[in-house]
């Protein structure tokens, strides 16, 4: 239970939320591995407001969760109302690994990650979709990624589009999504984007076959999100052992050479170390959001472009913002965008404590968050390892990961 002190700070930006969960400390402890990801459903009704997960769970299936917007196991979904479903990518045998959860507009969930057949056999990208209250939706079933893989040798050009992008991938029946391929299986170490309708099939709407492979600079190159702007440009994020990236396509899946300052591509590169991306959001204006870490892992790093993917020079100065915490290790795990366009950030000290922060539009650390921008990362309570974070109303702030070895989801005022 909190302390005097710690009712005292109460409803204090930065701060554990006591009345979050369902152990009496601002967390709710669940079943399997670890949260991997977590959303908060926003479309008008009933269930707005309430928090959607996904738990790794071994060599068993996956487990989707349901909380209610106070922290509870929410009895109106999954089986038997337990708040909990199982899923899996392919067979009860096969080992489903879970990487992502993103919630469509018609309420169904998809989830996203890696299939074997066992455990010492190749990894596979796969996607399944659920329905808004936790079953499987049959018409879409389960997906596997099993086309040809690239060729060894150099990254063949890349196809050139006009510079006015055009058309729109939020046409009802798309489902746009990427994998990090850094486990063994046929794909190693290509980005990859899948383009697929909402019967599980391929979208050849994409560059003519629902998938582009990717590399940067013809390096080994792991791929983390996708977002979309007004306009239909799509624009993947990802890293090399040496540098972050975005690069802009067309909603049909040309190279947008209008994007970026590199044929289609915006590289971040730093002298002070490698940088790795591990989120990218899109604002509201359309400026896409890089988030991750540099050298090696021991500082935060957040960048914005234009939403051409040029330096944005009334974000920080068109600089990136380095956070550190002295004498530790920090890393930005997570990201989510806030009503008022400022920019939440999730992660960890020292691969062990969670940690939160806010900066503002212009870049700057959100001082109304709390006098540095971040949380108190040595607070009572704190939960240890950050995979997500999510921006449940204006005022409150969920972060995902693991407690104690336990999986959790947490919340901090906002």
């Amino acid at each position: 239970m909190p302390t005097q002190n710690e009712r005292r700070s109460l409803n204090q930006p930065s701060t554990l939320d006591f009345s979050f969960g369902s152990e009496g400390n601002a967390t709710t402890l669940l079943r399997g591995n670890r949260v991997i990801a977590l959303a908060v459903v926003k479309t008008a009704g009933v269930d707005q407001g309430k928090i959607l997960g996904v738990c790794s769970n071994g060599s068993g299936p996956f487990l989707l969760f349901r909380l209610t917007r106070d922290g509870l196991l929410d009895t109106t979904f999954g089986e038997a109302g337990t708040g909990y479903a199982e899923g899996r990518f392919g067979a009860s045998t096969a080992l489903s690994t879970p990487q992502g959860l993103t919630l469509l507009d018609n309420g169904a969930i998809l989830v996203i990650g890696h299939v074997r057949v066992s455990s010492i056999s190749d990894d596979y990208p796969a996607a399944t979709l659920f329905n808004s209250n936790g079953t499987p939706n049959l018409v879409f079933g389960q997906f596997t990624f099993r086309e040809p893989a690239p060729q060894a040798g150099p990254t063949p050009p890349p196809n050139a589009a006009p510079a006015t992008a055009s058309g729109g991938l939020a046409d009802t029946g798309k489902i746009l999504f990427t994998v990090n391929n850094s486990s063994p299986g046929p794909y190693r170490y290509w980005g990859l984007l899948i383009q697929l309708t909402l019967t599980g099939e391929l979208d050849p709407s994409l560059d003519g076959r629902g998938y582009i492979f990717f590399k940067h600079n013809n390096q080994n190159t792991s791929t983390v999100g996708v977002v979309t702007q007004a306009s239909g440009r799509i624009i993947l994020a990802g890293s090399t052992t040496d540098q972050g990236f975005l690069v802009g396509y067309t909603a049909t899946g040309q190279r947008d050479t209008s994007f970026g300052d590199q044929a289609g591509v915006k590289a971040f590169i730093s002298a002070d170390g490698p940088i790795r991306l591990n989120a990218v959001r899109v604002q509201t204006d359309n400026k896409p959001v890089a988030v991750g870490t540099m050298s090696n892992g021991s500082k935060g790093w957040v960048a914005r472009t234009l939403d051409t993917g040029t330096d944005d020079s009334s974000f920080n100065n068109g600089n990136p913002v380095i956070t550190e915490v002295p004498f530790a290790r920090l890393h930005w795990t997570a990201a989510d965008i806030d009503a008022n366009g400022s920019i939440v950030v999730a992660g960890e000290v020292d691969t062990r404590l969670c940690i939160v922060g806010r900066l503002t539009g212009d870049g700057r650390p959100d001082t109304t968050f709390s006098p540095s921008g971040i949380s108190n990362h040595r607070a009572e309570h704190t939960p240890n390892i950050t995979t997500s974070v999510a921006v449940q109303t204006p005022m409150q702030i969920l972060v995902a990961g693991q407690k104690n070895s336990v999986p959790s989801v947490s919340r901090y005022h906002s």
